[in-house]
């Protein structure tokens, strides 16, 4: 036995490949098959593939086809299984495939789900986990995107790099760009439905 950090080596790229072509195999399973999709919604499974993320074995495309408009593992997942992405942002990177799970979470076949969009709400929008967002902020009439918070957030430091919004689209790579764009529609998808909870939320943090 070994950590899976080392499949990331050299010496274990046929080991780790295998691992895509299984994840690959599992995601095929699941597309179109509500028998498949049934049995690998069990939270025990969802655990262990969320416990394999961050790795580049295609767990994420896969959990993704799993999640998707899968309304049965939607309402059941818990908060910590939904505090597992926000931690891979804070733990790997601001990366748009990671905010692609947590859009994922909040609607249903365009349908909102109110259990996951006042948690996502809450943890998107209270200091502990503002790691994950990408923060703007109106500035003497022009809006302005801190650069710092792209690499992390730390609310004790006062140390800033603010630039115009067009600024920021002109100049950042497009996993960033693709990141901000998904963190936005993010916050939109939260107030599908207008649930109580989520807008209550969302117009006292934001306002």
């Amino acid at each position: 036995r070994f950590p899976l950090t080392q499949l990331l080596q050299p010496e274990f790229k046929s080991i780790h490949y295998t691992f895509q072509l299984c994840y690959r195999l599992i995601k095929q399973t699941v597309k179109n098959n509500s028998i498949s999709r049934k049995y690998l919604s069990k939270l025990p499974i969802v655990e262990f593939m969320q416990s394999q993320l961050g790795f580049q074995l295609k767990t994420a495309d896969t959990l993704m086809e799993l999640f998707n408009n899968n309304i049965e593992l939607l309402e059941s997942l818990k908060d910590s299984h939904i505090m597992t992405f926000f931690q891979l942002t804070k733990e790997v990177g601001k990366y748009s495939r990671y905010m692609n799970f947590l859009n994922a979470l909040v609607t249903c076949d365009g349908v909102g789900v109110p259990s996951n969009q006042s948690k996502i709400c809450n943890l998107i929008l209270n200091q502990e986990s503002k790691s994950c967002m990408i923060h703007i902020q109106e500035m003497d009439g022009i809006i302005k995107v801190d650069l710092e918070s792209i690499k992390k957030y730390d609310p004790s430091s006062k140390l800033t790099n603010w630039v115009p919004l067009k600024t920021f689209f002109e100049q950042c790579p497009d996993e960033q760009l693709n990141y901000f764009e998904r963190m936005l529609t993010c916050l939109s998808n939260c107030a599908i439905g207008r649930s109580s909870c989520t807008s209550m939320i969302s117009d006292q943090e934001l306002s």
